[in-house]
């Protein structure tokens, strides 16, 4: 995987590392209090999916 980028570094750099980035387990703990599982253990994000096929001639 790439190097991540850091967004508006001059003004992140000021800031307490803490309050930049959300640790994993904080977010996996966030993303579940609004998205809970379903009964079948699945999760369903609400929000719209576009799928695209295009195909070349020939």
């Amino acid at each position: 995987m790439g190097q991540r980028q850091q967004p508006a570094p001059p003004i992140l750099r000021n800031w307490p590392e803490s309050s930049c980035r959300p640790s994993a387990p904080d977010y996996a703990r966030r993303m579940q209090l609004a998205y809970p599982p379903s009964a079948d253990g699945s999760t369903l994000l609400p929000f719209q999916r576009m799928f695209i096929v295009a195909s070349l001639p020939g």
